[in-house]
C-alpha cells in the first residue's frame, strides 16, 4: 500500500508539472516558424526525403541537409535534423508540431528533473518545486518557443537520461550495472549529437562522484566519459574543417575572461529576475575597471565561497547545485565566436538544472511549510504568466523584430531582420529605413550594401541603388549577385555600358551564373535594337 501510494504521488506530480507546462506555452502552439526556422525548416526541403534524409543527418558534411549554407559546417548537430525529419513525415510544414514538439521536450526534462531532484534532496516537496520552477521559467521561452533552439532541448533531455542512468547503474547488480552505465554512456554520445552545451558533463558527474561517492571513484566512474568526450572533440576537428577556423577567440585573454565574467553575471541575473527578456543582446567589451567587471568579480568569488561553505557544512547538494549552474555556461563564454551577440537566453537552458535545484534549496529555508508552499506557488505562477506574455512577442514576425530592434538598437543584425519583416509585408520604404540604420551600424559589411542597394532597386530608386551597390562590390568584389544587381541599376539609369562590364564580371567570378547570363544577353538585345 504504502509503495502504492508514492507512486500515486508521484503520478499525480507528473500531471501537474505537466499542466504548468501547458499553462505557460499553450499559447505557443499557433506561432508561426520565426528567425531560423525559416532556413531549417521550409526552406529546408531536403528534410523530405525520409530515410535518405535521416542518413544525412549523421554525415559530417550534410547533417544539417544544407549544402548551400557554410554556417552549417560549423557545428554538428544531427539530433536536430532527425527530429525535424521525423516532425515533416508527421506535421509536413505546420509549424503547430513543431512547437508540440520542443513542448513535450521541455515536459520530459521537467520529470527527469523532478526525478533527479528526488533522488539528490530526498524530499518530495522541495523536488516538485526545483522542477516547477523550471518548467515555468520565463528565460525558457526562447529554448522552447524557438523551434530552432530544440538543440539545447534535446541535449539537456539526454544529459539528464545519461546522469540519472548512472546514478541508476549504482543501484544494481553486476549485470544491470553495467546496462545502465553503458546506455548512460550512450544517452551523453546523444546529447553531445544534439548540441555542445553537454561538453560539460562529464566534468560535472566527476564533481558529483567526488562530493558524494568518494574520490577514489572519480578516475574509475568517470573517466569513460571523458574519454568519449575526447573521442567526440578528435571527430569534430577533423571531420569538419571550419571549426577551428570558426572557433577562434575574437579578443585577447583578459578582455574575454573579464567580458565572459558579466556575462555569467548577467544570466545568473535573469535567472534570479527574469525581466526584461530579449531575444539578442549586444556585445560589450568590458575592463578589469568597469565597476560591472568588479561586480561581477565580486559575485562570482562569493558564489565559488558559498559552494566551498555548502559543501564543508555537509550540505552537498547545494554546493553541486551552485557548481552545475555555474560550470555549464562553460561552452558560451567565448564571446563573439557563435555570432554577433554577447548571450543569448536559450544558452540559459542546461544551466538553469542546476540552478532550480538551488531555488527550491533557498525556499525550503523559510521559516515554515506554510511559507515555502505559498512563496513556492507565488514564483510558479509569476513565471507562467511571464512565460505566456513573452510567447506572444514569438507569435508576430514584425512584433517580434520590433522588439529585437528596440531593445538593442545599436546592433545591425536586429535592424536588418527587422527590415525583411517589412520587406515581407510589402512595406519598402520601412524596410529601407531599417537597412540604412544598419548600414550606419555597419558600414564596412558588404552583405547590408548589398541588400540596401537591392531594397532600392526594387522601389525604383536606381541612383541611389548604384551608389550602395557599388560600394558593396567594393567591399566584396566577389559576389556575382552584387554585381548582378548594380549591372541591373546601371541598365535602368542608361548607362548600358557599365552595366555590361558589371554583367561579364560576374560571369567572369561564375561562369554558370544564370541570372547574370540572361541579363547580358537582354542588355545585347536592346543595345542591338538601338542600332
Amino acid at each position: 500500500m504504502q509503495s502504492a501510494s508514492i507512486i500515486e504521488k508521484k503520478w499525480l506530480v507528473i500531471i501537474l508539472l505537466a499542466l504548468i507546462v501547458v499553462a505557460a506555452y499553450a499559447n505557443s502552439f499557433f506561432n508561426p516558424f520565426m528567425w531560423d526556422d525559416v532556413v531549417l525548416i521550409p526552406e529546408n526541403t531536403a528534410i523530405q526525403y525520409g530515410w535518405k534524409s535521416v542518413v544525412s543527418a549523421f554525415s559530417p558534411e550534410l547533417w544539417g541537409l544544407r549544402t548551400d549554407d557554410g554556417a552549417f559546417q560549423r557545428y554538428y548537430r544531427p539530433m536536430h535534423t532527425l527530429l525535424s525529419v521525423i516532425d515533416y513525415r508527421i506535421w509536413g510544414f505546420d509549424p503547430f508540431g513543431y512547437h508540440l514538439s520542443n513542448t513535450l521536450i521541455h515536459l520530459f526534462n521537467t520529470v527527469l528533473l523532478y526525478f533527479l531532484a528526488l533522488r539528490l534532496l530526498k524530499d518530495n516537496g522541495t523536488a516538485l518545486v526545483a522542477a516547477a520552477i523550471f518548467a515555468a521559467h520565463p528565460i525558457h521561452t526562447e529554448s522552447v518557443t524557438f523551434i530552432s533552439a530544440r538543440v539545447d532541448l534535446l541535449s539537456a533531455f539526454f544529459m539528464l537520461v545519461s546522469f540519472i542512468l548512472y546514478l541508476k547503474s549504482g543501484d544494481n547488480g553486476r549485470g544491470g550495472r553495467r546496462f545502465l552505465y553503458g546506455a548512460s554512456l550512450f544517452s551523453f554520445l546523444l546529447s553531445l549529437l544534439s548540441k555542445e552545451m553537454s561538453l560539460t558533463f562529464p566534468l560535472l558527474l566527476g564533481i558529483y562522484i567526488w562530493v558524494f561517492e568518494g574520490r577514489k571513484n572519480v578516475l574509475r566512474r568517470a573517466s569513460p566519459y571523458f574519454i568519449l568526450l575526447g573521442l567526440y572533440i578528435v571527430f569534430r576537428v577533423f571531420a569538419l574543417p571550419v571549426f577551428l577556423e570558426s572557433h577562434k577567440a575574437q579578443a585577447g585573454v583578459a578582455p574575454l575572461l573579464i567580458t565572459a565574467s558579466t556575462v555569467v553575471f548577467d544570466y545568473i541575473r535573469l535567472l534570479v529576475v527574469p525581466y526584461p527578456l530579449r531575444a539578442y543582446y549586444s556585445i560589450v567589451w568590458y575592463s578589469a575597471t568597469d565597476m560591472k567587471s568588479i561586480l561581477s568579480f565580486v559575485f562570482l568569488l562569493a558564489s565559488a565561497v558559498t559552494a566551498l561553505l555548502c559543501l564543508a557544512r555537509g550540505r552537498k547538494t547545494a554546493a553541486f547545485a551552485i557548481v552545475w549552474t555555474f560550470v555549464a555556461f562553460a561552452p558560451v563564454l567565448n564571446i563573439g565566436v557563435l555570432g554577433d551577440f554577447s548571450m543569448a537566453e536559450r544558452f540559459a537552458y542546461i544551466p538553469s538544472i542546476g540552478f532550480s535545484i538551488l531555488a527550491a534549496i533557498a525556499l525550503g529555508m523559510l521559516p515554515s511549510k506554510t511559507a515555502f508552499r505559498y512563496a513556492s506557488a507565488l514564483i510558479v505562477i509569476v513565471f507562467v504568466v511571464l512565460t505566456f506574455q513573452r510567447n506572444r512577442v514569438w507569435a508576430d514576425e514584425l512584433v517580434f523584430f520590433t522588439d529585437m530592434v528596440e531593445k538593442a538598437p545599436e546592433s545591425a543584425i536586429p535592424h536588418i531582420n527587422l527590415a525583411s519583416a517589412y520587406e515581407k509585408r510589402g512595406d519598402k520604404d520601412g524596410a529601407i529605413l531599417q537597412m540604412k540604420e544598419a548600414v550606419r551600424l555597419a558600414p564596412r559589411d558588404a552583405e547590408v550594401r548589398y541588400q540596401l542597394g537591392f531594397l532600392y532597386g526594387q522601389r525604383g530608386r536606381f541612383v541611389e541603388a548604384v551608389a550602395e551597390l557599388q560600394t558593396a562590390v567594393d567591399l566584396n568584389p566577389d559576389s556575382v549577385e552584387a554585381l548582378n544587381a548594380l549591372g541591373m541599376a546601371y541598365g535602368q539609369t542608361g548607362r548600358l555600358a557599365q552595366a555590361e562590364d558589371a554583367f561579364r564580371s560576374a560571369l567572369a567570378i561564375d561562369p554558370g551564373y544564370a541570372r547574370a547570363a540572361e541579363n547580358l544577353e537582354r542588355l545585347k538585345g536592346a543595345r542591338a535594337g538601338e542600332r
